[in-house]
């Protein structure tokens, strides 16, 4: 039996191809309900070799150019292959349910206290109404995030994070459907501000920032000093900021695999962790199916 901690994209596409493949999955998700919070990504096409199921209806936008603006000067670059804006929500609802589909047992309202790793075991405390209970595991996929399970000294991460915020405005004059607009100012931020187009007349701003509260507040300033008007706030969070050589990360003999934010597995360059998170999601499941180290399935 292999136990999933998290319901995040990882988590779940890792559980799916192991219940595919008739291994018991449990997916023990904190939250008691399964309502995920709204945030657009953008992923590179790349997302199409990964998922083999139909994810159409979570598709917002298609991007075929990155304009980027900096110190008064503009260049438009295009991409050889369009890039897709994608709703999490939608996408976490359709991971859900193709994994339940296929025989995967979604606990919700499961918090995970600890996990300890044993010499033929795993055994994960949780919390479910009120009350402690022990699951008993041959392996176990982290796959909740950058919070991982606090004080447990088995799988807390040691990363660093940095904050990211977005809105959803009106698509300015300038803006186009098929077009990402990114800017950089180092007088605010060491990273960068961006507008997804989501539609005709929508978009989403956003940037990263080294706090979650900073990320908030220059977001803020920029909206103002463009004049955009704000739509729909969506929540800001933290995500990890990885280095620049990254190795996968498993403990106890391979019996504890991590997989997206748990382990940082995102984009240096711009902290999107999409594609990066579903393909260590991949390869925990291949590493547990195969009995092989997980680091010769992560490319």
């Amino acid at each position: 039996m292999v136990a999933v901690i998290g319901a995040s994209s990882a988590g779940l596409l890792s559980a799916y191809l192991l219940a595919s493949a008739k291994i018991p999955v449990q997916v023990l998700e904190a939250r008691p309900e399964f309502e995920p919070e709204e945030r657009t990504l953008i992923a590179t096409h790349a997302l199409c070799d990964i998922l083999e199921f139909d994810f159409s209806t979570t598709i917002l936008n298609r991007i075929t150019n990155f304009r980027l603006h900096t110190k008064g000067q503009t260049v438009t670059i295009p991409v050889s292959k369009p890039d897709l804006v994608i709703e999490r929500r939608a996408l976490l609802k359709l991971l859900l349910g193709n994994a339940s589909s296929v025989g995967a047992k979604i606990l919700l309202g499961c918090k995970v206290k600890e996990v300890k790793a044993y010499f033929d075991h795993v055994k994960i405390t949780a919390e479910k109404d009120g009350t402690l209970q022990d699951f008993f595991c041959d392996y176990v996929i982290v796959a909740s995030g950058v919070q991982s399970v606090r004080g447990s000294s088995e799988i807390e991460g040691q990363y660093k994070t940095v904050g990211i915020c977005q809105v959803r405005v009106d698509m300015p004059e300038y803006g186009n459907t098929d077009t990402v607009d990114i800017w950089f100012d180092t007088q605010t931020t060491k990273f960068f501000y961006w507008l997804i187009p989501e539609g005709i007349d929508m978009g989403v701003v956003g940037v990263i920032a080294e706090t979650k509260e900073k990320a908030e507040f220059i977001l803020d300033e920029f909206v103002k000093k463009n004049r955009m008007n704000v739509r729909q706030r969506q929540k800001a969070d933290i995500v990890p900021l990885p280095p620049l050589v990254m190795k996968s990360k498993y403990k106890k003999d391979g019996r504890i695999l991590f997989a997206g934010d748990s382990c940082a597995q995102v984009k240096a360059t711009t902290v999107g962790g999409l594609v990066s998170g579903l393909k260590g999601g991949i390869a925990c499941a291949r590493s547990i199916l195969a009995g092989r180290p997980v680091d010769e399935f992560l490319k």
